[in-house]
């Protein structure tokens, strides 16, 4: 702004890119929440989300794929996936874009229903959840029982904390004795795995919507991510106490089935 003899007040917003007249900066890929869409049975749609944006369809449509699961590896640099059974390549790893959410590369692991997958932030190594062969450890593109699969629920998905020592795991009980129905009357809870072989399974139990995605942020918050609640698609959980904090993503009917977001930057 200028006065009547010329003077310039505040920043000087003529000059070519200022830097402080306004403009918001530009997003970086690890300013997203990243997600993943199941449209129908096993069409793939990814999502990212800021509170800038909302929540935005990232990538085309991959009809048929059936991606259950996300993760960032440890670098920040790569955004990977894994599909459920609902597809003819079950038990697939696959690796997309971070900049445009194009599919990159799909290989077989010898699993062969994936539904979540989590980098351990200290070693770098990628774990997951199969429903046949339960908690795996994947050694490349080959996944390796760790934890059997106890039954009589199911895991929808898995998180690693911040210091590579407790895995997060969200899981269901159906009223029905098929665990692919009967959601909507289902009892939702947040358990967890030590690297010592403890499970706690009643960690949190959970008097909300189906919950169908789980991550742990970089302030330890567990961020969870429902399918299609009405519009809300987000809910923050304290990992302490197993309060609800906040929800967002409000306006939104995603089926989410994994979420993900950049590691914590090293201080």
């Amino acid at each position: 702004e200028k006065t009547d003899d010329g003077t310039i007040m505040g920043p000087d917003c003529s000059t070519p890119m200022p830097t402080d007249c306004g403009e918001e900066p530009e997003l970086t890929a690890c300013d997203y929440i990243y997600g993943v869409h199941d449209g129908g049975k096993n069409n793939t749609q990814l999502l990212r989300y800021s509170a800038e944006t909302g929540i935005e369809k990232f990538g085309v449509e991959l009809p048929g794929y059936d991606v259950e699961a996300l993760d960032i590896s440890p670098d920040g640099l790569s955004l990977y996936g894994a599909s459920g059974d609902d597809t003819n390549n079950p038990g697939f790893l696959y690796t997309f874009d971070m900049a445009t959410g194009a599919l990159l590369t799909g290989n077989p692991t010898g699993c062969t229903e994936i539904d979540g997958i989590s980098f351990n932030p200290v070693t770098g190594d990628l774990w997951g959840w199969d429903q046949v062969q339960g908690l795996i450890q994947f050694t490349g593109n080959n996944c390796s029982p760790v934890l059997p699969n106890p039954g009589g629920f199911e895991i929808e998905d898995l998180s690693w904390d911040n210091a590579g020592q407790t895995i997060y795991f969200t899981y269901n009980h159906h009223d029905s004795d098929n665990l692919e129905s009967g959601d909507a009357n289902s009892t939702y809870h947040v358990g967890k795995y030590s690297l010592n072989g403890e499970v706690d399974w009643d960690f949190c139990n959970m008097d909300v919507p189906e919950i169908e995605a789980i991550e742990v942020l970089a302030d330890g918050t567990l961020l969870l991510g429902y399918n299609n609640n009405g519009g809300q698609q987000f809910t923050l959980v304290n990992a302490s106490s197993c309060a609800l904090e906040s929800t967002s993503g409000a306006g939104s009917t995603y089926d989410i089935e994994g979420l993900t977001v950049c590691p914590p930057v090293a201080d």
